[in-house]
């Protein structure tokens, strides 16, 4: 067994049986690591009273590091719609404030600095947090329904023959 699949299977062993329960489970935004993806996996049964969390994006950090071949970072997000690469980062459109743990890395990318790096000039004053932009509820056509439109019909012959017939 070499060094590495012994540290592996130690933190492994240790991640699966501790002893003592966290604080708080992990969270996609608790921004404990420095992976640019953060992605927090949990599985959990109540009827066994264990839960299993991962995190990937740190898994497949070490994956890379032992299999570069088989995963890749891409300095830019394909567009299915257009067909292109878009190599520089949206700015922020969403109704709620920029995650933190988003800002800071899209902070990074914009610099050109490291993840520390970008925290500590987020968290400085210099930079401001884009906030979420509330937009209008679209306006929503009358839509009107075939069987209420016929018995509002029905009704109103019905009323019209009582009138008529002195009832």
């Amino acid at each position: 067994m070499s060094q590495l699949d012994t540290k592996v299977a130690s933190d492994i062993a240790h991640a699966l049986w501790l002893t003592e329960l966290p604080e708080a489970p992990w969270d996609l935004e608790d921004d404990l690591c420095d992976c640019e993806y953060p992605r927090v996996a949990m599985w959990k049964n109540v009827y066994l009273a264990t839960q299993h969390e991962f995190r990937l994006c740190c898994i497949w950090s070490k994956l890379y590091e032992v299999m570069p071949d088989v995963v890749r970072t891409i300095p830019g997000y394909w567009n299915r719609d257009t067909k292109t690469w878009l190599t520089e980062p949206w700015d922020w459109d969403g109704e709620t404030d920029m995650p933190l743990f988003l800002w800071h890395r899209q902070v990074a990318r914009r610099e050109g600095i490291s993840l520390p790096e970008a925290r500590k000039l987020c968290t400085s004053g210099i930079l401001e947090r884009p906030r979420g932009m509330k937009r209008e509820a679209p306006e929503v056509e009358e839509v009107i329904d075939p069987i209420e439109a016929l018995l509002e019909v029905v009704y109103e012959l019905q009323t019209r023959l009582d009138v008529l017939e002195g009832k």
